[in-house]
């Protein structure tokens, strides 16, 4: 064994054909034992990969927060997830200016024609109305990546459609603390 595979070869779990592979530029010859360059290529691929992995990560991160209704008592806290980053929890933040509501939904695409933007929107599915025994579903369509914070309110009371209930902008705020409950502000649900 060469001498500068002997330090890598003492750790445990490391098979030494893996650790001959990697230090080979990741090919080998017929014998196993012949070290070349000829996976270098590949090695500065794995990089690029690495780097659009962390890349992605960030961008998600900057999503993932607490957004205030502006005008309304109320707003809206999401964290990303997932691999894909497409899934996501939250909390409808004192959605009738009194309680919390959880929910969660998706990342997706969504047509400028249903919402006050482009691109990709968080979808999030709101069983606040549930609550009040009220047999219709509610659907906050928030969109944080085309430079101003914007959402829109579906409401299905009729399990025939959707219907917009209220839209508006709204700002990123530093914890759900922020979001506090202001005089005289009504909950962006109310019709």
């Amino acid at each position: 064994m060469s001498s500068n595979l002997a330090g890598l070869a003492d750790v445990k779990r490391v098979p030494l054909f893996f650790v001959s592979w990697w230090r080979s530029g990741s090919s080998f010859s017929q014998d196993h034992t012949n070290l070349t360059q000829e996976g270098t290529p590949m090695k500065k691929m794995l990089l690029v990969f690495c780097f659009l992995a962390v890349a992605s990560l960030t961008a998600n991160a900057s999503i993932n927060g607490t957004y205030q209704f502006d005008g309304y008592c109320d707003g809206i806290n999401i964290h990303v997830y997932g691999v894909p980053q497409t899934i996501f929890g939250g909390t409808h933040l004192l959605a009738d200016c009194i309680q919390n509501i959880l929910g969660g939904g998706f990342k997706h695409d969504l047509s400028p024609v249903y919402q006050t933007g482009t691109g990709p929107v968080l979808d999030f599915s709101d069983p606040l109305f549930g609550l009040y025994a009220e047999n219709s579903s509610m659907q906050i369509i928030l969109n944080v990546n085309h430079g101003q914070c914007s959402w829109v309110i579906y409401y299905g009371p009729d399990g025939v459609g959707n219907y917009v209930l209220n839209a508006g902008t709204c700002t990123k705020v530093a914890n759900k603390a922020a979001i506090a409950k202001r005089r005289g502000l009504k909950s962006s649900t109310q019709r």
